[in-house]
């Protein structure tokens, strides 16, 4: 519907063409086999080649679609982080207490990452490249990208401190340290083999943030 009236024109967004929504298919399902191989091998030892060939495209196909393996390897992670921060952005809001709203982001990090292991096993080591610099165009692309789940994180900490519950501190640097825990967390539960329960490293991590180790003396 378009509002021809009023000073502003409301439009309708059109549904997408059979021709759109092919390429969309198409699309995702180069990055579903492109995050497996690059999961597997990293980004030099995948190639082109063998993504197109498990994705049962054309070589040149995939040049549709993406510049070349850089391309497509930063269009992976942009997608991932902007599943991560929608996410976040679905926990914040189902709880109204600030110090909830901490413990809830925390558990669906961690089930996020573990659930996603491919995306998990591609970006940490990765993140490397980015802060060194090394790859102009993916520190473009996804620093922005990560700051809005840092910066979600953040949001979320100051909540809790605006209740006194939390000390003031620098809310992005302490953002970092617990997606820190977090990921650091993750990374030693799925090595060892997934022992024990998941709900449990969760709740440690979200204990010690809030509370430290520190035995308080009643």
């Amino acid at each position: 519907m378009t509002n021809e009236s009023g000073p502003f024109r409301i439009q309708k967004i059109s549904p997408l063409t059979r021709k759109e929504r092919e390429r969309l298919v198409r699309r995702q399902e180069i990055i579903r086999v492109a995050k497996r191989i690059f999961a597997e091998k990293g980004f030099d030892g995948a190639t082109l080649e063998e993504i197109a060939l498990k994705a049962e495209f054309a070589k040149g196909t995939l040049y549709g679609y993406f510049k070349n393996k850089e391309d497509l390897y930063i269009s992976l992670l942009e997608e991932e982080l902007g599943h991560l921060f929608g996410m976040m952005e679905g926990a914040m809001k189902e709880e109204e207490n600030p110090l909830e709203k901490v413990k809830t982001l925390i558990n669906r990090i961690f089930s996020y990452l573990v659930e996603n292991r491919e995306f998990f096993q591609i970006f940490t080591p990765e993140r490397t490249w980015l802060l060194k610099g090394e790859c102009a165009e993916m520190k473009k692309r996804i620093h922005p990208k990560f700051e809005k789940v840092v910066e979600a994180t953040a949001e979320c900490l100051e909540e809790v401190m605006r209740t006194g519950r939390m000390r003031k501190l620098d809310s992005k640097i302490a953002a970092n340290a617990l997606l820190g825990m977090v990921r650091s967390s993750a990374m030693r539960w799925m090595m060892e083999g997934q022992k024990g329960s998941l709900e449990r490293e969760a709740e440690v991590i979200t204990g010690i943030f809030l509370y430290g180790i520190q035995r308080c003396n009643s």
